[in-house]
Parts: structure tokens; sequence; C-alpha cells
């Protein structure tokens, strides 16, 4: 036995041989205590030959708190805010709209802005869920939700070495285009929309002048250039 798979058929084989027998005689057990002694020495001569790769995040610290525990706790008051304030637009149509929970809706809502303003969205899923108030799992169920129902096309541009770029994200159903077309969402929260001014009323309709009455015309009341059709010498003779 001088690799790990033929040390793992023996011992598959010793196993199912142990299990058929009620009692373990003398021989059987020191066939199993040598096959099991020979797999752990060559799996710790293949660890330190070839050591396990070092991961390219930082390792995370494992926390003390279950996931019930962690879902229970308190919620940024600004993060929610933004959630169910982008959660309550209409950048979906209304055919679709009952598909996704409040946060995806957000999220949606930060693509859509997106798209608009670039022609696509190319952020990543935690810079999504951050402008949306939302955690990359919502993130994540909301773009799958969408591709599955064929509203959005996602392209993945994968690096063979370091970390993978943005996936590009398009919209993809014609009928959310075409409501895109009559619902305006502001582009983000750095664009504020903007106001109509409203032009100041001339001197010709203003409440003053409309409630003045004109005055009567005499010979006496400069005219300037305009001449009155009696005064006016015939163009023709």
């Amino acid at each position: 036995m001088k690799t790990i798979a033929q040390v793992d058929q023996v011992f598959e084989l010793v196993s199912k041989l142990i299990s058929m027998l009620d009692d373990l005689d003398p021989v059987s057990s020191a066939i199993y205590e040598t096959v099991l002694e020979r797999r752990t020495a060559l799996l710790k001569a293949r660890q330190e030959k070839y050591p396990p790769p070092q991961s390219y995040y930082p390792v995370r610290v494992k926390s003390e708190q279950s996931r019930a525990q962690a879902a229970s706790g308190k919620r940024n008051p600004e993060r929610w805010a933004r959630k169910r304030r982008l959660g309550d637009m209409a950048a979906l149509p209304p055919h679709v709209r009952d598909c996704f929970t409040e946060g995806e809706r957000a999220v949606l809502y930060i693509v859509t802005a997106d798209i608009r303003q670039h022609g696509s969205c190319r952020c990543t899923n935690k810079e999504i869920g951050d402008r949306a108030g939302v955690g990359l799992t919502t993130t994540r169920n909301a773009l799958r939700k969408a591709c599955q129902r064929g509203l959005l096309s996602i392209q993945n541009r994968e690096q063979w070495r370091g970390k993978n770029l943005a996936n590009i994200i398009r919209i993809k159903c014609e009928s959310w285009l075409n409501w895109l077309t009559k619902f305006r969402p502001r582009l983000g929260f750095n664009y504020p929309s903007k106001g109509v001014k409203k032009p100041a009323p001339s001197e010709t309709f203003s409440k003053e002048n409309q409630n003045k009455q004109p005055a009567p015309y005499s010979k006496d009341t400069p005219t300037g250039d305009f001449q009155p059709f009696a005064n006016r010498k015939p163009a023709f003779e």
C-alpha cells in the first residue's frame, strides 16, 4: 500500500469484514489497526509535502452567536429606512412586483438606476447591498430570482488569476424596458431631482396691467411710428 487510494480500498474491505462479524478476532483487529496506522501516516506525509493553499481572503473570526441570535440583533436604522424607501419605488412593472420582497425590490431599484445612467450595472453584490440597505444574501436572491424570470442577464467576468471582476447586469425583459420609459427613478442619492424654475410674470399679463383699462385714443396722444387709419396715405392714388 503505497498510495492513499490503495489504503482506502483496503480500509473499505476491512470495514465490511468487521461489520459482518459479531466479535473481532485478534487477526482482524490487527489488520484493522495496521491499515489505520498506514493511512494516517500517508495522510500526514501528504500534508507535509503539499500543504493546503492559503486563501486570498483574510480569515474571518468565527462568531459565538448562532444564526437566530444574529438575526434578532439590532439593525442599522439608516439602512433599514433606506431599504423601506427604495423598496416602495415603482421601478418594477406591476405583473412582477409581487414576486419580490421589499429588500429585493430595493436591490432591483439600485440596478435599474445604474442601468438607466450607465447602460449596465457593474457594481459588486456587496456595493449593491450597501446602497440598497440590505445584506449580501438578499442581493444574491434578488438577482437570481430576476434571472430565473427572464428579467435580467448577468455576464460573469472570471479571472484566471486574482480576484474576479464585477458582473455586468443588463435588463433583458422588453416589458420592463417599456415600463421604465414611463417611470423616472432618481439616479441615486448623489443625484437630486431637478426642479423647474417658474418664470417671472411679464408686464403684459400681470394682474396689475390686466385690471387697468386702456386710455381712449385722441389726436394729442403720442403715437410714435403708429399712425391711425384716418391719417394714413393711400398706397395707390
